[in-house]
């Protein structure tokens, strides 16, 4: 078993000790602090974990945890320390998983990796319910750690700063959307610094934190890994419209121009387009259609324009300005070797 697939177990059991596949007494009186009567036990494993777990069984790339634990290797931690840190990284994904849970209830979605969302197969209600808690729920890692209290504050901060910063971006994406509201380029990359650039600020900020960085280097970093997350959204927006194996990108065809997003694509093609072609693309976008001619007809736009070249080189260049900002403070060691090959990764990936 390689090194990599090792990581990857040790994330999942992470995960599923706070995320546990049936709730027991004993995880009642470790994690719950009102145990005065008596809970419906069934009742949490049905209505709560099981549609958590149903999402997070489904896989993901689980890119955030594997950035955390690169961090605290390039921050010159020995491997049995990072290995006490398993449970930390767990709480990004978890979180991350969360966001999707509620963004697809958000949009009405569909598909989430490849199979019915998870409001489409236990309702809204559960669903509304089992998202809210995966934002909480994992804190509870935190407060298991054997840190400092200098520390565990540090932590919460950062926590609290990036779901700020998360629900500030959604709301700014949900409004657009909604209102066929057309931004502009800059406004687009705050929305995905806040939205996507988040969970990837707080996984290296939680990391500069447990490596015991001073605040202006947890910032400096914070910064620049904010940036790869932008750089993330635009290739998978670029993916949504190109990927050809649906199955494994586990979105349906098309479905940004469905829920009328102003991806970086649309934004530049509405910039440059003449007349005709723009209030074609916004008639598209304000129908949310499920038509596959319609989606086709936006994206042969999109192509007549070069607008995923022009999205696939803003990602190029964010992913190089942000891999610049730590180049000249990391020192040369495997682990940075590592986590240069994780940016190109991200940016260059495809389905």
């Amino acid at each position: 078993m390689n090194e990599m697939k090792k990581i990857e177990i040790e994330i999942e059991n992470a995960i599923y000790k706070i995320i546990p596949k049936n709730i027991t007494e004993k995880y009642i009186n470790e994690n719950i602090n009102n145990n005065f009567y008596k809970y419906d036990n069934n009742a949490i494993n049905k209505a709560l974990f099981l549609p958590i777990r149903d999402l997070l069984e489904r896989g993901g790339k689980r890119w955030r945890p594997k950035l955390f634990l690169l961090f605290l290797d390039c921050f010159g931690l020995q491997k049995k320390a990072i290995e006490t840190y398993f449970d930390i990284s767990a709480i990004i994904e978890i979180i991350h998983n969360g966001t999707l849970l509620t963004d697809d209830i958000e949009d009405d979605a569909n598909l989430r990796r490849g199979k019915p969302c998870i409001h489409k197969m236990y309702g809204n209600d559960i669903a509304i319910n089992a998202g809210s808690a995966m934002y909480f729920l994992p804190l509870k890692l935190i407060e298991k750690t054997h840190i400092s209290d200098k520390q565990k504050n540090r932590l919460y901060k950062a926590y609290v700063d990036e779901m700020n910063n998360l629900s500030f971006g959604q709301a700014i994406d949900i409004f657009w959307h909604k209102n066929n509201i057309i931004p502009n380029i800059k406004e687009y990359l705050q929305m995905c610094l806040c939205k996507t650039g988040a969970l990837s600020s707080m996984a290296v900020r939680f990391a500069s934190i447990l490596a015991k960085k001073q605040k202006e280097e947890e910032m400096l970093f914070s910064k620049a890994i904010g940036h790869l997350g932008v750089g993330f959204q635009i290739q998978d927006d670029i993916l949504d419209i190109v990927s050809k194996n649906r199955d494994n990108f586990g979105k349906v065809y098309g479905n940004d121009i469905t829920e009328g997003k102003k991806t970086l694509m649309i934004i530049h093609t509405y910039e440059v387009a003449n007349n005709n072609d723009k209030n074609k693309l916004i008639s598209i976008l304000d129908k949310h259609t499920k038509n596959k001619d319609e989606i086709d007809d936006a994206i042969k736009l999109l192509n007549k324009y070069d607008a995923i070249n022009f999205a696939k080189n803003q990602a190029r260049k964010i992913a190089k300005n942000a891999w610049n900002e730590i180049d000249i403070v990391l020192k040369k060691s495997k682990a940075k070797q590592e986590l240069k090959n994780f940016f190109d990764y991200l940016i260059e990936r495809e389905i």
